[in-house]
């Protein structure tokens, strides 16, 4: 089998251009947004030491006041440089998009390049398949290639609390298969020095994606193994100066820990995704839950994530993997920085399968467009009784603020139709009102050579809306 290695542990070059989303976006602006100030991430210095590049693409909105919102990374190759590209986006300002001379909500997203000048490739990447495919002739036909699988996006795996504060050192094997598409299929732990490790590890590549092995030049299915070493002193799973001081402050009789009824402000989430639904568990269960404990350290971040409870042990690492890449703004309490207990629950819900993008036609054969291809795009006549445009709905639980966003048809009669969760804040009531509600929408359809036709969308943030 060809194997994984994670490269030993670069000023970042942006690309030139943004990119804008949704369907909506381009043809609903008058005028797009505009930088007016940016500046380069911050190149992270055991990643210079170490030789390592990587390609972090950030996913943000631009308000209607120009400042940046609700950013989250979509993909990267190195999550060592997730933290300094989410900060540097932060940073950045813009002339807010116009839509007929009003300000409006921009979803935008930028590629971010860490590189370095004076190295060959601007620098090493941080996992790579083997270069040594090993003798294919022993493999099922299915599972040759002549090109492997390249790592597109992946995330550190994350050290189980208990056993870090135990001092409990391990590794864990796993053995996995990589889909034509270049998802991470039916993933086996191999062996582990403790059970804990390797379900970390399953949570882990739940969250990974690939450019697929290719053969005969089309995608083809793969099989990889992967090992990784959890240590706190020089492990591949990643335990932050940051972390191992709130572990020492937490093995103290009374941790000084701020009330969260002594903060400045409430917490403000920054940047959020929510957890993936367990693939082990796909097909043998549609919903379960779980309950996760953290802490927000002095910067934001989230830190030392640990199951509270959970109906099965994969959502309990799969809700901690997921709020492990969280970011807070930075909390004070009488104008002094301070860390905060925090404690959220998750509800998971086995995700309706989303419409081909790439499926041009309805189960009827009608085609459908794509709203740059339309001479007039859909609009709405009324949000109905479900949730109106750039509705922010709260999350109910300690002042972590959640959004949706759905996809669907516009139909020739500018009904919804075929609505679908594509991003949400992770519990399975939002995603259920939010599918109700964007169903109840109607449209004045869309039109192309003066016929209605089938439109594809989205919703929730998405929408231009000048009253928001």
């Amino acid at each position: 089998m060809a194997g994984f290695h994670a490269a030993e542990r670069m000023n970042p070059r942006l690309a030139l251009s943004l990119v804008f989303l949704v369907v909506l976006r381009l043809a609903a602006q008058d005028v797009p947004p505009r930088v007016t100030y940016r500046e380069s991430p911050e190149y992270p210095i055991p990643m210079r030491r170490a030789g390592l590049r990587g390609d972090v693409c950030v996913r943000f909105v631009v308000d209607t006041e120009g400042r940046v919102s609700k950013p989250f990374v979509l993909s990267s190759t190195n999550p060592a440089f997730n933290q300094s590209a989410i900060d540097g986006i932060l940073k950045w300002r813009f002339e807010p998009g116009r839509k007929k001379g009003v300000p409006v909500n921009v979803r935008m997203q930028v590629p971010i390049v860490f590189q370095m000048n004076d190295m060959p490739n601007g620098g090493r990447e941080a996992y790579e398949v083997s270069a040594d495919h090993g003798d294919q002739s022993k493999l099922p036909s299915e599972l040759r290639y002549d090109t492997p699988p390249k790592p597109a996006n992946v995330v550190f795996a994350v050290f189980p609390f208990e056993l870090l504060r135990d001092g409990v050192d391990g590794t864990a094997d796993v053995r996995f298969l990589v889909s034509p598409s270049g998802e991470v299929v039916q993933a086996v732990v191999v062996k582990a020095t403790r059970p804990e490790f390797g379900q970390a590890l399953l949570a882990m590549l739940d969250e990974w994606k690939f450019r697929p092995a290719m053969k005969d030049g089309k995608p083809t299915l793969a099989v990889l193994d992967i090992q990784q070493e959890f240590s706190d002193s020089d492990g591949e799973v990643p335990v932050s100066d940051e972390a191992r001081d709130l572990l020492d402050e937490l093995k103290k009789p009374k941790p000084a820990f701020c009330p969260t009824k002594d903060l400045d402000a409430p917490p403000q989430l920054l940047s959020q995704l929510p957890p993936v639904f367990p693939s082990a568990l796909v097909g043998k269960v549609t919903e379960g839950s779980a309950v996760v404990a953290f802490l927000i350290d002095h910067d934001g971040n989230v830190q030392l994530p640990r199951v509270v409870s959970a109906t099965d042990p994969a959502f309990g690492y799969a809700a901690v993997q997921g709020v492990s890449a969280w970011k807070f703004a930075p909390l004070t309490s009488h104008g002094e920085p301070v860390a905060v207990r925090a404690k959220v629950p998750f509800d998971f819900t086995t995700p309706k399968p989303a419409p081909d993008a790439s499926d041009a036609t309805m189960a009827n054969g009608a085609q459908i467009f794509e709203l740059a291809d339309l001479d007039q795009r859909p609009i709405m006549r009324s949000p109905g009784p479900g949730p109106a445009p750039f509705d922010h709905t709260e999350m109910k639980f300690e002042d972590v603020p959640g959004t949706f966003e759905v996809g669907f048809i516009c139909d020739t009669e500018g009904h919804v139709r075929d609505a679908h969760v594509v991003t949400s804040s992770g519990t399975s009531a939002l995603d259920q009102a939010a599918v109700a509600g964007v169903s109840k929408w109607m449209f004045k359809p869309g039109m192309k050579d003066g016929h209605a036709v089938n439109v594809r969308m989205y919703s929730g943030p998405l929408f231009d809306h000048p009253d928001d």
